[in-house]
C-alpha cells in the first residue's frame, strides 16, 4: 500500500524554507548598516575601516545565503517529483496499471501492506536520478516539464552541483554547460537571481500541479 501524500504541500513547506533564506540576506543587509551607524558614531575616527570591514562580510554572507538558497530550490524540486509519483502512485494508480509497460513492478509495489514512500517507490522502480522520474511520468503520459521549463531546472541543479561539489571554484565543465542552457534569468547579482528563480520555480511547479489535476480529471471522464 502506497502511503497518501500531498507532493504540493510538501514542496510549498520547503520552498518557505528557501524563501526564509532569500528573506534573511535583506534583514542582515539592514541590521549591517544599523551597526555601521552605530559604529560611526560611537567611533567616528573607525568609521571608515568598520564600513569597510562590514561591506566585505556581507559581499561574503549575501554570497553564502544566495548560494545555500538555489542548492536549496534543487531540494525542493527533487522532493517534489518524488512525492508526486508517491502521491500518483497512492491516489490514482489506476492511470498506471492501465499501461502494459512498467506496470509489472509497480503491481509488486501496490501489493506490499505496510506503507511504502518514495525511498522504496525508488528502489523497487530503479530510479536513480530526476531525469528516470521525467522519462517514467512521460511513459504513464503524466504532464510534467515542458522544454522551457526543462531549461529551467537544469540551470537551478547545474547551479547546486557547482555550489556543492566545487565550492563555487571556477569549472571549465560546468561553464561549458551553462552556456549550453539559456539562462532563466539575466541577473548578475546573485541575491537577485536566487529571487527570481525561487519565482520561477514556483510558478513551474504550480503549473505542473494544474496540469496534473486537469489530466486526471480528464481521464477519469
Amino acid at each position: 500500500m502506497i502511503k497518501t501524500v500531498s507532493a504540493i504541500k510538501i514542496f510549498q513547506k520547503n520552498i518557505g524554507r528557501t524563501r526564509a533564506l532569500i528573506e534573511a540576506m535583506d534583514k542582515i543587509k539592514a541590521y549591517d548598516r544599523l551597526y555601521q551607524i552605530r559604529e560611526a558614531k560611537d567611533n567616528p575616527r573607525l568609521a571608515k575601516e568598520v564600513v569597510k570591514i562590514q561591506n566585505r562580510q556581507l559581499v561574503w554572507i549575501e554570497q553564502s545565503c544566495a548560494e545555500h538558497a538555489i542548492i536549496s530550490l534543487a531540494t525542493a524540486f527533487e522532493t517534489y517529483y518524488k512525492y508526486l509519483l508517491q502521491e500518483l502512485l497512492a491516489d490514482h494508480s489506476h492511470k498506471f496499471i492501465a499501461h502494459i509497460s512498467n506496470s509489472n513492478r509497480i503491481h509488486k509495489l501496490l501489493e506490499i501492506e505496510e506503507n511504502v514512500t518514495f525511498d522504496a517507490i525508488e528502489k523497487k522502480l530503479k530510479l536513480n536520478n530526476r531525469f528516470d522520474y521525467i522519462k517514467l511520468f512521460n511513459n504513464f503520459s503524466i504532464p510534467f516539464l515542458s522544454s522551457e521549463d526543462a531549461d529551467l531546472v537544469e540551470y537551478i541543479f547545474t547551479k547546486r552541483n557547482h555550489y556543492v561539489h566545487n565550492a563555487n571554484r571556477p569549472d571549465n565543465m560546468i561553464t561549458a554547460k551553462l552556456k549550453n542552457i539559456k539562462a532563466p534569468v539575466e541577473e548578475a547579482v546573485i541575491r537577485t537571481e536566487a529571487k527570481k528563480l525561487c519565482t520561477k520555480l514556483v510558478r513551474v511547479v504550480d503549473s505542473i500541479d494544474d496540469k496534473i489535476i486537469a489530466f486526471l480529471t480528464e481521464s477519469d471522464k
